[in-house]
């Protein structure tokens, strides 16, 4: 099987905008970051509307039809999807890697699942302290193994099969969130930052993570939770590094406790946010917020819940929104609206997620095998 590389499988190997023009309020030209591309899907929540002039500008160096694929190269690394045909006049910021496949050579979705699989190397590959990034001279030295077209769609028929039942049970998730989204408005009422007489920081505790040097970090210690580590709801502490314990002992204030809720406060998850559930050993970095509900007074679910709802995600937004990076600090979260809500009602409301979560679990659980399955066809097929 023949064996390359990716500038050699690529007409054009690029990033986007080092300096993206101001945005306006709304326009047919859209600008996007790497928040926006997760693995096989591109999403348009909060882009950057830009005019004409200047995306014909920013076009020149990007130009994105159809069959290319995005990558991301800042922040999480390594996420990849293919441009449908129905996604017109859009750009990115220097986040993402526009690719082109050499329709001779290679399949676009085959491509994206090679490179899909390579999560695990790009990041070891990535450099920086703050916000991880890879070079494209990195990017277009990539291996890529490059079998016969045939061959390559039959790989990409296999996967696709897989994915389509991973984005369904995705989907079936998704409808319980909203299930438990609709309840929430139901017992607390369809809120705003105007009707609020309450925030979070009189429901809890906002603390702050410890500023990490990262050449301090060593093997098989306790685990360290980035704002990689959030991910749709959960907290994940896969590829983590890891801080001595004799800090842990000594440092209390940054340790996560079952309970609480860790939200990312810089970068393109800025406002993710998901419950610790499980009780095991965990440090949090400077750039995750540790929201510790006060006992007797809040549940977890119920602030979680709140800081989960559109409007909120956007204030958190737009209180980030202004810097090169988006960043949003622990009193700015101490100060987000909530409605007022007895403790008892937020029991109601906790036993009602506890009802829904039983139900995520069974489908959850076929969700991961699903996954398994995907990362051993992946193994086999790419080494």
């Amino acid at each position: 099987m023949e064996k390359s590389i990716l500038k050699n499988v690529c007409t054009r190997i690029t990033d986007g905008s080092h300096n993206p023009p101001e945005g306006i309020v709304h326009s047919d030209f859209m600008m996007i970051s790497s928040k926006n591309i997760d693995d096989d899907i591109i999403t348009f929540d909060a882009p950057r509307y830009l005019s004409e002039k200047d995306f014909n500008a920013e076009n020149k160096r990007t130009n994105i039809l159809s069959d290319d694929i995005l990558m991301t190269i800042v922040g999480t690394v390594g996420r990849v999807a293919v441009v449908s045909k129905n996604i017109q006049n859009l750009t990115v910021q220097r986040s993402v890697c526009v690719l082109k496949p050499k329709s001779d050579m290679i399949i676009p979705r085959y491509l994206m699942y090679q490179l899909q699989s390579k999560r695990n190397y790009l990041e070891k590959e990535s450099h920086g302290v703050a916000q991880k990034g890879i070079y494209l001279k990195q990017v277009e030295e990539i291996p890529i193994i490059l079998p016969s077209k045939e061959e390559q769609k039959d790989v990409v028929f296999s996967l696709d099969k897989v994915s389509q039942l991973i984005v369904l049970r995705k989907k079936q998730l998704q409808k319980l969130d909203d299930l438990v989204k609709a309840r929430f408005v139901e017992m607390f009422g369809a809120y705003n930052a105007d009707c609020c007489n309450k925030t979070i920081g009189d429901y809890a505790q906002v603390l702050g993570g410890y500023a990490f040097k990262s050449d301090e970090f060593i093997q098989d210690a306790i685990p360290v939770i980035r704002i990689s580590n959030i991910n749709e709801g959960k907290i994940i502490p896969d590829h983590t590094v890891c801080f001595n314990e004799q800090f842990w002992f000594n440092n209390p204030r940054f340790r996560a406790e079952p309970g609480d809720i860790l939200m990312a406060m810089s970068g393109a998850t800025t406002g993710k946010a998901g419950i610790l559930r499980k009780n095991e050993k965990l440090l949090i970095n400077q750039r995750v917020a540790c929201i510790r509900a006060k006992e007797g007074k809040s549940l977890p679910e119920f602030i979680y819940a709140a800081t989960q709802l559109s409007w909120m995600y956007d204030l958190i937004q737009n209180k980030s929104a202004g810097c090169a990076q988006p960043n949003i600090s622990g009193k700015q979260i101490e100060n987000m609206p909530l409605p007022e809500a007895t403790y008892i009602r937020q029991k109601e409301f906790a036993a009602f997620v506890s009802q829904v979560d039983k139900s995520k679990l069974s489908i959850q659980q076929g969700l991961e095998k699903l996954e398994t399955l995907k990362k051993s066809l992946m193994q086999q097929y790419f080494g």
